[in-house]
C-alpha cells in the first residue's frame, strides 16, 4: 500500500515493505527527488514532510519555478 499526500503542492509517497517504512519526494522543479527510511508511518510522514519543506524553501531561496 502506497500513501500519497500533498503539502505546499508538492506530493510524497510513503509505503511499508518487508517492516521497513519508506518516503519518496519527487522535486517537482526537474531536479531529482529524495528517498528515506523510517521506524513507524509516523516518522516517515514527519521526515517527508520535512524534506518537502527543504524543497519548498530552497526553491524560493534561488526564485525557482515548478515545471
Amino acid at each position: 500500500m502506497v500513501i500519497r499526500k500533498h503539502q505546499f503542492d508538492i506530493g510524497f509517497k510513503v509505503w511499508l515493505r518487508q517492516r521497513t517504512w519508506f518516503w519518496f519526494v519527487a522535486s517537482p522543479y526537474g531536479d531529482g527527488g529524495t528517498i528515506g527510511t523510517a521506524a513507524s508511518e509516523a516518522e516517515a510522514v514527519r521526515a517527508a514532510r520535512a524534506s518537502v519543506e527543504a524543497v519548498f524553501n530552497g526553491a524560493l531561496a534561488q526564485g525557482k519555478t515548478r515545471r
